[in-house]
């Protein structure tokens, strides 16, 4: 149940509030309430020790932080695995989850993905693994 999730999450050290913390703090992405076609979340106060959970039937799609535009996260990808990608966008980073799983040339990929942007994180600080975006 829901109280005892959010007591295992406490016990592992990390803030459950919704409100970054200066603890470790652990967010949930909802895709279908983050949106698709552009749709962005800001989260503030993203910083070392934080965990991001996207889902486990995520793998990363294969982009590094050098990558700079979106076709060429997309390129990297596969068509029939749903993936998530970093990039660099300033002094933030954007975190692309796919809605879907589509083919790299899909005409319109914007359409299928999620954006979350992490303000104020560098990308090559993050990794992905288990569902978890971390940053170092």
């Amino acid at each position: 149940n829901l109280e005892a999730a959010s007591k295992a999450i406490a016990d592992l050290g990390y803030a459950t509030t919704g409100a970054p913390t200066a603890a470790k703090d652990l967010f949930v992405a909802d895709i279908a309430k983050v949106g698709v076609a552009g749709a962005t979340t800001i989260t503030a106060g993203f910083a070392a020790g934080d965990e991001l959970f996207i889902g486990t039937q995520y793998k990363f799609g294969g982009a590094t932080y050098a990558t700079h535009t979106v076709a060429d996260l997309f390129t990297k990808g596969s068509a029939s695995a749903l993936e998530v990608y970093f990039q660099q966008d300033g002094a933030n980073t954007i975190v692309h989850v796919e809605a879907k799983a589509f083919a790299n040339a899909a005409a319109v990929p914007a359409a299928d993905i999620a954006q979350i942007t992490l303000t104020g994180v560098t990308a090559s600080t993050l990794t992905f693994e288990n569902g978890f975006v971390h940053v170092a």
